[in-house]
C-alpha cells in the first residue's frame, strides 16, 4: 500500500484510493496527477492499493469503504482479449462493491472513476494529433458502452437507495506520443489535469455528503421516540396521497444520461464525424411528450446541445460550400474566397469552444494556405519574369545594338545558363508549397502564372530554335556535328548525304523550325549574312551537276533551248541532287520566306516556252564616286529568232538625278518612249546599252551583256554592266559591280532560278 499527498489549502483531507488491473500504470498514474495540482488543490491522500481488484473482507476492503473517491486503472493499450478479460472482472468487482456498500447501507453515489491509462500507446508514428485523439475517444466510448448499465443507472438517481455507486469513464495520457505534426513530449498529457480536477470534486462533495447523512442520523435516531407518531401519519398520508413517479419520465431521464455519458469530453470531439446520428437522437429525446415533466436542468442540457450541434453543422456545411484551393485559378476568385472565409468567423457564444473544432481549424488552415498561395505566385511570377526578361534580351540581341562586336558563342553559353537556371527554378506539380498542404499543381494553374509560364515556354523555344539554327550554320562553335549547314568552299555533292543525315539526326523538326518568319530584325540579318556564302557554295557545287548533264543533253553541240527541253525529264527528279536539294532548300528559306526547292524552281523555269518582260519604268544607280552621268538614251536590243533585225525598245532619261537620303548614289529615273513591254522566247538575243559621261568626256557606254545563259539572256538587265568607251566591243572595258538598274514593277523582269549554271559560250 502506497500512499501520495497533494495538500496546500487545508480543510478536511480528502482519502482517494487507486487500484487497477496488473501493469496498469498506477504509478505513472499517480506522479501525473501530482505535477498536474503543481499544489493547487485542497489537501488529499491517494493510496495504492497493490491487491489487483481486491476483496471486501480484508483490510485493503476497508480502506476502499472509508475512502471519497475510488480509482479503477486499465491498461487501455492492452489487447481486445485482455481488455475483454479485464472488463469481466471490474464488472464483478463493481457489483460487489455496490452489494458491500448496501448491505452497510452507504451513502449513495460514490464516485468509482475508472480510467483508460497509457493512451500514447494508442498513437503509431503516421497519426496526427487529431487522429490521436479520436483514438482516444473511441476507445473510451467502447468502455462505456461495455459499463453503459452501470452509468445509467448511477446518474439516473444516484442518491436513490443505498450503496450506489457513481461510475465515471475517463481516459488518459500522462505523456506526448511522437506525432506527425509535433514531436514526443512536445504537449501537455492528455487530460491529466482535468480528470484530477473532477476526481477532487466529486470525492469532495461525497465526503460533504457523508458527513451531512451522519448528522442527519443522529438526528434522526434521538427524534424517533417524539416523531413516531408523526411519521406513521406521514406515511400513511403519502402512500394515499403522494405522485406516482412516472416510469416514462424515469426512462427518458435515463436515455438522457446515456447520451451525456456516451458523449466526448470535449468540444472538439463531440462535434466531429457524424453530426446527424446525434442531432436526431437529441432531436428524439426533445420532441418526446414527457420532456416538458424533465427536471430544467436536463431540458436545458439537451436544448443546449441541440443547438450547438445545428449551428456547428450549418457553421460546417457554410465552410464546405466553399471552392477548394484548387479549384481557384486567379487572384479575383482567391481575393473574393478569402473574404468569405474572414466573414465566417464563429459566432460569439462558439468561439471559445469551437477553437479546436474540424471547422474552425479547416477555416484557420485556409487562410493560412491563401497567404501561402499567395506567397508562392507572387514568387513565381518574379522568377518567371526575370526569365522572360532576359530571354527577350538574348531574342532580340540587344546586347548587340550597344555593342559593335558580336559573338554567336557567347550568345550560345548564355542561353544555356539561362535554360539551366530555368530548369533548376522549375517545380514539380506534386512539389508541396512551403507552409502549405498545396501543391505546385494549383500555382502553376493560376491564371497570371500560367499565361507568363506559357509566354516562356514559347520564348525559350524559340531561342532553343535559334540557338539549333546558329549551331547548324556552324556560328555557334559548338561540335562540328551539329553543323552540317556550315558548307566549305570544296563542297561537292557528294558530301550532300551525309550532311543530311548529320541534319535530321540533330534536329528532327528542321523543316518546321529553321525559317526566319518571325525573327527580329537584328538576327534576321545575321541569319541571312551567315546563310548566305554558303548557299552560294552549295550551288556551285550543284551548278557544277546540273551544267554536266546540259552538256550530255546537247552532245557537244552547246547550249541550245533544245538541250535545256531534253533537261526537262532529269531535272523533275534528279536522284543526285537529291541530299543536295534537302541542304539547298533550307539555306534558300533562310535568306527569304518566300522561296521553293531550287530544283522545284528550275524545273518550272525550264518548262516556258516565252517569257513576258514589264518595263514600266528603270532607274539606274551610280555612286557617287563613279563621275558618270548618263548623257543619252538606255536601249534595249531585242533580237527575235528567225528575224534578221532586233526590236529597239527605247527609254528616255527623265530627271537630272535624285540624291537619296542616307545612300552614297545617285539615282536616275527613265521612261519607255512606245511600248512599255517585250516577249522573250527561249533562244531570243537581248542586251542594253547607255551613252554615258565620265567627267566632261562623252565617248563612254554602259553595256548589258552579261549572263549566265546565251539561251535566257534577258537576266543580262538584272547583272552589272560593263564600261567601256563607245569604239569598243562590249566585251572590253571593266564590269561596274556597284552599278545598278532597277525595273519596275519588281516582277517586270522574271528571275531566273538559282540553280541555272554559268553555261560557258561555244
Amino acid at each position: 500500500m502506497l500512499e501520495t499527498n497533494i495538500s496546500s489549502l487545508g480543510g478536511a483531507a480528502l482519502h482517494i484510493v487507486v487500484l487497477g488491473m496488473p501493469q496498469a500504470g498506477k504509478s505513472s498514474l499517480l506522479a501525473a496527477l501530482a505535477q498536474a495540482s503543481q499544489g493547487q488543490v485542497p489537501n488529499a491522500h491517494f493510496t495504492e492499493l497493490n491487491d489487483e481488484l481486491v476483496g471486501f473482507e480484508a483490510d485493503s476492503g476497508e480502506t476502499i469503504f472509508h475512502a471519497d473517491a475510488l480509482i479503477v486503472a486499465v491498461d487501455a493499450s492492452a489487447t481486445a482479449n485482455r481488455l475483454e478479460s479485464d472488463s469481466t472482472a471490474l464488472s464483478r468487482f463493481l457489483h460487489r462493491l455496490e452489494q458491500q456498500r448496501g448491505r452497510r447501507a452507504a451513502v449513495a453515489g460514490f464516485p468509482v472513476f475508472l480510467v483508460l491509462t497509457r493512451c500514447d500507446l494508442l498513437a503509431n508514428g503516421k497519426d496526427s494529433a487529431a487522429a490521436w485523439t479520436a483514438h482516444i475517444e473511441e476507445r473510451r466510448r467502447k468502455a462505456v458502452e461495455r459499463f453503459h448499465e452501470f452509468l445509467a443507472r448511477a446518474r439516473t438517481d444516484g442518491l436513490h437507495s443505498f450503496g450506489r455507486i457513481d461510475l465515471h469513464v475517463a481516459a488518459i495520457a500522462t505523456k506526448q506520443p511522437a506525432l506527425v505534426d509535433q514531436p514526443a513530449g512536445a504537449g501537455e498529457p492528455y487530460y491529466v489535469a482535468e480528470f484530477l480536477r473532477d476526481v477532487l470534486a466529486s470525492a469532495r462533495n461525497f465526503q460533504r455528503r457523508r458527513s451531512q447523512s451522519s448528522r442527519r442520523l443522529f438526528g434522526t435516531v434521538a427524534g424517533s421516540v417524539l416523531f413516531t407518531a408523526g411519521m406513521l401519519a406521514l406515511a400513511l398520508f403519502l402512500l394515499v396521497h403522494r405522485t406516482q413517479e412516472d416510469p416514462r419520465v424515469r426512462e427518458l431521464v435515463t436515455k438522457i444520461e446515456s447520451y451525456r455519458m456516451r458523449e466526448p469530453m470535449t468540444p472538439s470531439n463531440r462535434l466531429r464525424g457524424q453530426l446527424q446520428l446525434r442531432i436526431s437522437e437529441l432531436t428524439d429525446l426533445k420532441n418526446d411528450p414527457d420532456f416538458s415533466k424533465l427536471p430544467g436542468a436536463n431540458q436545458q442540457y439537451v436544448t443546449t446541445r441541440l443547438g450547438e450541434l445545428q449551428d456547428y453543422r450549418v457553421y460546417h456545411d457554410q465552410l464546405m460550400s466553399l471552392p477548394p484551393l484548387t479549384d481557384v485559378h486567379g487572384e479575383k476568385e482567391l481575393a473574393g474566397l478569402e473574404t468569405r472565409l474572414q466573414n465566417l468567423a464563429p459566432a460569439a457564444e462558439h468561439e471559445a469552444d469551437w477553437s479546436q473544432t474540424e471547422a474552425v481549424l479547416f477555416r484557420a488552415q485556409q487562410l493560412e494556405q491563401i497567404k501561402a498561395l499567395r506567397a508562392a505566385v507572387a514568387a513565381e511570377l518574379a522568377a518567371l519574369r526575370k526569365l522572360v526578361e532576359r530571354g527577350e534580351e538574348l531574342w532580340t540581341f540587344a546586347h548587340k545594338k550597344e555593342s559593335t562586336s558580336f559573338s554567336w558563342p557567347d550568345w550560345n553559353n548564355q542561353l544555356q545558363r539561362l535554360l539551366e537556371e530555368s530548369d533548376a527554378a522549375q517545380h514539380r506539380p506534386s512539389e508541396r508549397v512551403p507552409g502549405s498542404e498545396l501543391t505546385y499543381e494549383t500555382v502553376l494553374h493560376f491564371d497570371t502564372v500560367a499565361a507568363l509560364h506559357a509566354e516562356w515556354q514559347s520564348l525559350s523555344l524559340r531561342l532553343q530554335r535559334l540557338s539549333n539554327l546558329g549551331a547548324a550554320l556552324g556560328l555557334s562553335g559548338t561540335d562540328p556535328g551539329r553543323a552540317p549547314l556550315d558548307i566549305p568552299d570544296d563542297f561537292s555533292v557528294e558530301q550532300a548525304a551525309s550532311r543530311e543525315q548529320r541534319l535530321r539526326r540533330a534536329y528532327p523538326h528542321f523543316q518546321e523550325e529553321f525559317t526566319v518568319a518571325d525573327l527580329p530584325d537584328m538576327i534576321l540579318a545575321e541569319i541571312r549574312a551567315a546563310a548566305r556564302p554558303r548557299y552560294g557554295r552549295l550551288l556551285k557545287a550543284g551548278h557544277e551537276v546540273v551544267l554536266r548533264h546540259l552538256q550530255e543533253a546537247g552532245q557537244g553541240s552547246g547550249e541550245s533551248f533544245e538541250s535545256w527541253r531534253r533537261l526537262r525529264s532529269w531535272v523533275d527528279n534528279p536522284p543526285d541532287l537529291q541530299a543536295w536539294r534537302v541542304l539547298a532548300t533550307v539555306l534558300a528559306r533562310l535568306q527569304s520566306t518566300e522561296v521553293e526547292d531550287p530544283v522545284t524552281a528550275l524545273a518550272g523555269f525550264l518548262k516556258k516556252e516565252q517569257f513576258d518582260l514589264t518595263l514600266n519604268r528603270l532607274v539606274l544607280e551610280i555612286p557617287d564616286d563613279q563621275n558618270l552621268r548618263p548623257s543619252g538614251k538606255l536601249v534595249i536590243h531585242h533580237g527575235k529568232t528567225g528575224e534578221a533585225n532586233p526590236v529597239e525598245v527605247s527609254f528616255e532619261l527623265v530627271d537630272d538625278g535624285r540624291k537619296e537620303p542616307g545612300r552614297q548614289s545617285i539615282r536616275y529615273a527613265f521612261k519607255p518612249t512606245g511600248a512599255a513591254g517585250l516577249i522573250y522566247r527561249p533562244g531570243d538575243t537581248l542586251w542594253a546599252n547607255l551613252a554615258v559621261k565620265s567627267g566632261d568626256n562623252p565617248d563612254w557606254m554602259l553595256t548589258w551583256t552579261a549572263g549566265r545563259s546565251q539561251v535566257y539572256q534577258f537576266e543580262r538587265l538584272t547583272q552589272p554592266p560593263r564600261l567601256h568607251q563607245k569604239d569598243q566591243s562590249n566585251l572590253e572595258g571593266k564590269v561596274e559591280e556597284r552599278i545598278f538598274l532597277q525595273v519596275a514593277p519588281d516582277s517586270g523582269i522574271p528571275k531566273v532560278p538559282d540553280l541555272l549554271p554559268i553555261v560557258p559560250a561555244k
